[in-house]
């Protein structure tokens, strides 16, 4: 079960990279032309957020499981001390639970901004870069490649 939900993790965030990066990129677009947005941006901005709220869950669920985090816990002033331990018991779920808010917060914005048949603002094009960085900055490298 647990190398399932690992490979699954570690293939669904390839999705959730892609995903947050189109939505940071058409947002910024939609930036810059000033135009009322369109259904296509709720589409775009929808389908980022769902992208990340799975992999937050599959990302839970893989934590649950986790006997590495376990140990982690049992042994905290220890894993602490050590940056791959730290990176995967704390820093990782952290960061990701706060990408899964700020890419939540910029869907609200352009549904309200959808509504309003108004161009998107600064606020969500930051916040899907936010989610991309942090997303990005925060994935256990050495693990996702080996």
């Amino acid at each position: 079960m647990y190398n399932f939900v690992r490979h699954l993790h570690s293939g669904w965030a390839y999705g959730v990279v892609l995903l947050t990066l189109v939505g940071f990129a058409y947002f910024l677009v939609q930036f810059f032309r000033k135009n009322p947005l369109s259904g296509t941006a709720r589409k775009v901005a929808l389908l980022s957020m769902t992208a990340v709220h799975i992999q937050f869950l599959i990302g839970l669920i893989l934590y649950a499981l986790s006997t590495v985090v376990r140990s982690a816990f049992q042994h905290f002033g220890a894993a602490m001390k050590d940056r791959e331990l730290r990176l995967i018991a704390v820093e990782h779920p952290l960061a990701m639970l706060t990408a899964a808010v700020f890419v939540t917060i910029a869907y609200r914005i352009v549904k309200k901004k959808i509504q309003r048949s108004k161009p998107v603002g600064m606020g969500a094009v930051v916040l899907f870069l936010l989610t991309f960085l942090i997303i990005l900055g925060r994935i256990p490298w050495a693990q996702w490649f080996s």
